[in-house]
């Protein structure tokens, strides 16, 4: 039933994401840094897809000796720009200002070190890594890959592939992987979450039409098919935009997710 209901989603909204043999992705730790003053630990791993992708995860983890729960998100500048640390390697993927962002300039989007006080680790990807976020071609992964999918899938693809290492590493609980995100990026965790089931929670915040937000509504303020295929028209597969204005003949509804 799961795969029917996932097979929809993917023809009618999303488009279909590559399916990645778990032996053609593999994984090197680029660095690894304690932060004694902070009770943090910085591990900074490359994740290889067939020779063809490589995605630069970061993860943030308390000093401890039991594996912890994890929040995994898509970060927007870089993985530099959460925290301001000298260790952690410099992004240089696209961004929409043309320029690659100062260290911890996104630090406070997410409280990462609160939230590894409270016993939990953070783990992110800069979201151009997979696919940067452009209308104006098709770029990333899902230039390399060539599928049918708009920029969501590729993201929420990209996020999979991240819980593909984290379910390896011994201070993470891998029952306990969370991914998150907010708005575009809240689509793709939802995405994510859906269709894969090592992912044990997913926290989309304010993800609007394509995520949580029903298609199907009567809404005259609420954001339309046809608005968001018209504002962002690489986000998801071809196939929707024969829903524009047309909503209610879109044969899947977001909370059969």
């Amino acid at each position: 039933m799961q795969h029917d209901v996932i097979k929809k989603f993917s023809e009618h909204i999303y488009g279909f994401s590559p399916d990645i043999p778990k032996s053609d992705v593999t994984f090197t730790l680029e660095k690894a840094t304690p932060v004694k003053d902070k009770n943090m630990h910085i591990k900074q791993v490359r994740i290889n897809v067939q020779d063809k992708a490589n995605l630069n995860l970061i993860i943030f983890s308390p000093v401890t000796d039991t594996p912890v729960p994890v929040f995994l998100f898509l970060n927007k500048y870089g993985n530099h720009t959460l925290v301001d640390h000298e260790d952690i390697l410099i992004s240089n993927g696209w961004t929409d200002t043309g320029e690659v962002m100062p260290r911890g300039c996104h630090n406070d989007r997410f409280p990462i070190e609160w939230i590894l006080e409270q016993g939990f680790a953070v783990a992110s990807i800069h979201e151009s890594d997979i696919s940067p976020d452009r209308a104006d071609g098709i770029y990333g992964v899902r230039k390399i890959f060539k599928n049918s999918w708009g920029l969501i899938a590729a993201w929420s693809w990209g996020l999979q592939r991240c819980v593909d290492y984290l379910v390896t590493d011994k201070d993470i609980d891998p029952h306990k992987i969370i991914v998150t995100g907010h708005s575009r990026r809240g689509k793709a965790a939802l995405w994510a979450g859906a269709q894969d089931q090592r992912i044990a929670m997913i926290c989309p915040h304010q993800s609007g039409t394509g995520g949580v937000a029903p298609s199907h509504k009567d809404n005259r303020e609420a954001e339309t098919v046809k608005q968001i295929n018209d504002q962002f028209p690489h986000w998801f597969c071809e196939k929707f935009k024969s829903y524009n204005d047309n909503e209610a003949d879109l044969p899947v509804e977001q909370s059969a997710l």
